[in-house]
């Protein structure tokens, strides 16, 4: 389960007031770093959802994110 603090909800929710387009989304997906994972956010329109994407209510947001990178955003 993917859970975000106040602050963080409220930050997505100010980006997501401030752009001109409606049903807009958060996408997040990871890659490979050097020790760590790199977490690429970007605020996308949802019909520009992909098939192997999953789309999760996220406190009054939509958040879209592939299965496979749900396990490295979750911290396992």
């Amino acid at each position: 389960m993917i859970t975000f603090t106040d602050r963080a909800r409220e930050v997505v929710h100010t980006f997501l007031d401030q752009s001109n387009e409606d049903n807009m989304a958060l996408r997040i997906g990871t890659g490979a770093g050097t020790g760590s994972p790199n977490f690429d956010l970007a605020l996308v329109s949802q019909s520009e959802r992909t098939e192997d994407e999953q789309e999760l209510a996220a406190g009054g947001f939509t958040l879209l994110i592939k299965p496979s990178d749900c396990e490295t955003v979750e911290g396992e």
